[in-house]
């Protein structure tokens, strides 16, 4: 059995009729190694299917589905058909809008489903930013300690630096996570669709419980990436910290050696290290980069 027989298979297993067609969509997004499929139903319909391929993945659509399981219903959330054997079945949200580009009202309408997601109780047993935060977000210290990758990317010089990174180490140490909001943990533009009557946000396998400062300041820096205006003008309150603490993250991931099963990301990184380091210079008062 190929993987698309498989695949079919256990889809017609979840939704409860044949699958008679199962095709790889055209520019599917996506920076992991998962399936990505679209299958026809008998009744017409279709779905969008997710399904692991390695143990890392397979580890993914599992707390995706865990999400889903306990929020369905919720209007940020893809309709949700279910999940068994490492396929995931959710909307096919081809109809709706993927920006770029940004038309009047879409941040608006981004940061209004932003406000709906931090209003929501989290599942029990998501991540707790606090604790994950030192490992995954804290990143600033590594930077200072060889700072020769960080500095070929050529976004700053040695000088501007040596300046910046007492206080950026500091802005980082001192944020906190600490909150009970609903977090997405990977709020990106490339994971929005904008439909007639909701806004949707995907990819919920990183789920967690903390600040939602923390969505919106990641979801600002990657509207600007996509074409969108500076973040400042999306969430002109922001933490300083915050706002150090992703800057300080992409610092350190950027440089790093391409993903061979997801050779986007880094490249997404340095634009996102591109946007952040001049915005945490303005929200620490520091000199512009250069």
């Amino acid at each position: 059995m190929d993987v698309n027989d498989r695949v079919g298979a256990t889809v017609q297993a979840i939704v409860g009729q044949p699958v008679v067609g199962i095709d790889e969509p055209p520019g599917a997004r996506g920076y992991t190694p998962a399936l990505r499929r679209i299958a026809l139903l008998a009744d017409g319909s279709t779905v969008f299917v997710k399904a692991a391929v390695d143990d890392m993945t397979a580890g993914w659509l599992d707390a995706e589905r865990r999400t889903y399981d306990a929020l369905d219903g919720a209007p940020f959330l893809p309709r949700y058909h279910g999940c068994r054997d490492g396929v995931l079945v959710i909307e096919d949200l081809r109809h709706g809008h993927w920006p770029p580009p940004w038309r009047s009202d879409d941040i608006a309408r981004v940061f209004g489903m932003l406000n709906d997601v931090a209003a929501t109780q989290p599942p029990a047993g998501v991540y707790d930013l606090v604790q994950v935060g030192d490992r995954m977000l804290r990143k600033w210290a590594i930077v200072a300690a060889d700072p020769g990758p960080f500095l070929a990317r050529g976004v700053c010089s040695p000088r501007w630096l040596d300046e910046a990174l007492p206080a950026l180490v500091d802005a980082e140490s001192s944020a906190s996570l600490e909150g009970e909001a609903l977090v997405h943990f990977d709020a990106r533009s490339d994971n929005l669709c904008l439909l007639d009557d909701r806004t949707v946000l995907i990819d919920w396998n990183g789920t967690a419980k903390g600040t939602a400062a923390l969505d919106r300041i990641c979801l600002a820096q990657s509207v600007t990436v996509a074409g969108g205006p500076p973040p400042d003008t999306m969430v002109p309150d922001a933490d300083p910290g915050i706002v150090a603490m992703i800057t300080g993250y992409f610092a350190e991931q950027a440089p790093q050696p391409k993903i061979p099963s997801a050779p986007g990301v880094r490249g997404i990184q340095l634009a996102a290290l591109r946007v952040c380091l001049p915005w945490a210079a303005r929200v620490l008062d520091l000199p512009p980069p250069g």
